[in-house]
């Protein structure tokens, strides 16, 4: 636990102030959801860029959706590659977590994109 202290005084501050805003409702669906499965609605496949508030785009919520984050949010074709992270996460969403929805967010300025 070392390594946090080389964190920015404001990226702890912030830890810090979700931390103690933490209610006994949050903290027990934090255990529902461990104890009895998550059953998010959508996935989410977005970038890794750190301007993109991918989570609070939906709302947020603990629960709400399964996030999957890649360099410029790439989906390879189905039987491309095999042994590819996003298609396992893919395939854990659809098989696993019954998700009804994949949802590919892009956004303007993404380096990864320009990258390719």
């Amino acid at each position: 636990m070392t390594a946090i202290k080389h964190l920015s005084p404001s990226f702890k501050a912030k830890y810090k102030a979700w931390f103690d805003a933490q209610t006994a409702d949050n903290k027990a669906l934090r255990l529902r959801l461990a104890t009895e499965g998550q059953t998010p609605p959508a996935m989410i496949i977005a970038c890794c860029d750190s301007r993109l508030p991918s989570s609070e785009l939906f709302g947020g919520e603990t629960g709400s959706s399964f996030l999957y984050r890649n360099i410029a949010n790439l989906v390879p074709p189905a039987g491309g590659t095999p042994h590819c992270e996003t298609a396992a996460a893919v395939e854990y969403a659809v098989k696993a977590l019954k998700v009804s929805h994949i949802i590919v967010l892009g956004h303007s300025q993404c380096g990864g994109v320009q990258g390719c």
